[in-house]
């Protein structure tokens, strides 16, 4: 999609609604964002800025005609805090009929003495040393407005930043409940943390040597599964409200079991309707128990005769079997593994259709049109015999 470097509105120009019945709607901007054109004096600036006389020369500006620059929200922030380093996963929600986008933004240093330096994700070109998620940002979709909220007010980065720039920081207590309940747990903050953890959990300095107990993310089809969002009941309260948590299996570096799975989030109802939980909770197996990894229980739905017929019927009828990412989630004191299979069309273009969901529990498989229908049948197996007599 293009970048515009500016929009007029609101102009003369009518706009084609897309509901044909409507005939031709005219839309206009009523925010309150961007510059007024009101003089001949602020054309000709605006118009010298970005090289373009049209902003000059236009018949569709009006006297309510308003300048709107920097619309992508990433850089509309980093021309007014460029001392942050931003999330590149900014996300949406709705609230009171509004849309903002929320972003996640930490406070970063290379200077922190005897501490090796990462990087945020593949595509961050600084590394640093010392970070912290320090901020939240939230950006009214409409009006441009832009806000930043201090979620952790111990950083002294922060409180440095706060004294240099007093008008531009907020407290978290400022922010709408509305907004902070959509605050969540930043994914490559986490993913972050789990590569670092996967090393330096290893307090025995002759184990770290060793890195004979270093971890790893798990892996399927020998690409490694980051962490992914989840909304589930996670926790044994008589609630039964779904939490929005971050899940990250974890393997023996170059095995394909299990070793544990970290959590973060939003694991309590209290926390779900505050602010998420700063805390990263660790389930680790025992090491007398084999737990299968994503690849393990791939392999094992292969091997079930019923799954492994439909499959290969699907290819010998033209068409390109898809299996999506496998999630793990925690059920009292099991694992479920769940996989979506697609159904794409080898001989014309098209977007693939659900066709399928494999589930997998205690070295049991099913195969069903829906997550419920196959859970039901995993089930019948997992059941006793004889439990119904």
């Amino acid at each position: 999609m293009a970048d515009y470097p500016y929009a007029l509105v609101p102009n003369s120009e009518v706009l084609n609604s897309s509901d044909k019945s409507a005939g031709d709607m005219k839309t206009d901007y009523q925010g309150t964002g961007g510059l007024a054109l009101t003089s001949l004096f602020i054309k000709a600036i605006a118009s010298a800025y970005f090289s373009d006389e049209r902003i000059f020369f236009s018949v569709s500006i009006n006297n309510e005609t308003r300048l709107l620059v920097r619309r992508n929200i990433l850089k509309r922030i980093r021309i007014i805090a460029p001392f942050l380093s931003l999330d590149n996963e900014p996300y949406p929600v709705l609230v009171k009929h509004k849309i903002y986008w929320v972003v996640d933004a930490y406070t970063t240093s290379g200077l922190y003495p005897l501490v090796e330096p990462v990087t945020l994700n593949k595509s961050a070109k600084q590394p640093f040393n010392y970070a912290r998620n320090s901020v939240k940002i939230v950006v009214d979709a409409y009006n441009g407005s832009v806000a930043f909220y201090v979620v952790d007010g111990q950083d002294p980065l922060i409180k440095t930043y706060q004294r240099l720039y007093p008008g531009l920081f907020k407290n978290l207590e400022d922010a709408a409940p509305e907004i902070i309940k959509h605050f969540s747990y930043p994914k490559a903050w986490f993913a972050l943390q789990m590569r670092l953890y996967a090393r330096f959990h290893q307090a025995d300095p002759d184990i770290f040597y060793q890195q004979s107990e270093a971890l790893e993310f798990a892996r399927m089809d020998e690409k490694p599964i980051e962490p992914y969002y989840l909304t589930i009941d996670i926790d044994e309260d008589a609630d039964e409200q779904q939490k929005f948590i971050l899940v990250s299996p974890l393997s023996p570096f170059g095995r394909e079991n299990l070793d544990s799975i970290a959590i973060a989030g939003c694991l309590t109802v209290k926390h779900c309707n505050n602010h998420y939980q700063d805390d990263i909770y660790l389930y680790k197996f025992p090491q007398n128990m084999q737990v299968e990894g994503p690849a393990q229980i791939s392999a094992l739905m292969n091997q079930n005769p019923d799954i492994s017929a439909q499959l290969t019927l699907w290819d010998q009828l033209g068409s390109r079997v898809i299996r999506g990412r496998m999630i793990i989630i925690p059920v009292e004191h099991s694992l479920l593994y769940i996989q979506p299979v697609y159904l794409a069309a080898t001989s014309k273009q098209g977007f693939p259709s659900l066709a399928k969901v494999l589930v997998a529990m205690n070295r049991s498989t099913a195969l069903a049109d829906s997550v419920s229908l196959a859970f039901a049948a995993l089930q019948e197996k997992l059941q006793p015999r004889g439990a119904e007599q």
